[in-house]
C-alpha cells in the first residue's frame, strides 16, 4: 500500500502538479509554451516528495513562484529557483514561436536588413537567446534551425556575442 504525503492540498503540491501538467498534458492550457517546447521534469522530481525536499531546502515559501533560470532549460533542480510573481514578470524570455507573431514579423525584417543599425538590432534581440541556448549544451547548428537564421547571419550574431 502506498504512503500518502498528506499535501495534496498544499500550495507546494499545486505547483509540482501543474508543473508536470504544462510538460506533458497536451491539453493543458500551457503545453504549448513548455512540453510543445520541449521542456520536461527530471526524473527525480516526478516523486513529489524529491521535489518537496528540493523545494524547502532552497528557499519555498507560499509567496514564490518556481522559475526556470534558463527559459530553455528543463525543470531542474540546477536549472529552477523560487521568485516572486513580481520578480518573475520582470524576467522577460524573448521568444520566437507561434504564439508572438509581431516579433516573428520583427525578427522576419530583421533578418533581412543589411545595414549596421539592423545588426546591432539582430544581435540585441538574438543574442541572449544564442547565448543561454549554447550554455544550456545546445550545438550550432540546433540554435540556428529553433531561430530559424540564416547561416551567416547566425554566426555573425555569435562572434559579437560574450560566450
Amino acid at each position: 500500500m502506498r504512503k500518502s504525503h498528506g499535501q495534496s492540498l498544499s500550495r507546494l503540491y499545486r505547483t509540482w502538479a501543474n508543473m508536470k501538467q504544462r510538460c506533458y498534458n497536451p491539453k493543458n492550457d500551457r503545453y504549448s509554451t513548455y512540453g510543445a517546447r520541449g521542456i520536461n521534469v527530471c526524473e527525480a522530481w516526478m516523486e513529489f516528495e524529491v521535489f518537496e525536499d528540493w523545494a524547502m531546502s532552497n528557499g519555498y515559501a507560499n509567496h514564490l513562484t518556481i522559475d526556470r533560470i534558463a527559459s530553455y532549460g528543463n525543470y531542474t533542480p540546477a536549472n529552477c529557483q523560487w521568485l516572486t510573481k513580481g520578480e518573475n514578470s520582470r524576467k522577460v524570455r524573448i521568444e520566437i514561436g507561434e504564439n508572438n507573431r509581431a516579433l516573428r514579423a520583427e525578427a522576419k525584417i530583421l533578418k533581412t536588413k543589411r545595414s549596421k543599425e539592423w545588426d546591432n538590432m539582430r544581435i540585441e534581440l538574438y543574442g541572449p537567446m544564442i547565448k543561454e541556448m549554447l550554455l544550456n549544451g545546445y550545438k550550432n547548428w540546433e540554435v540556428q534551425k529553433e531561430l530559424n537564421l540564416e547561416k551567416n547571419i547566425y554566426y555573425h550574431i555569435k562572434k559579437n556575442i560574450d560566450i
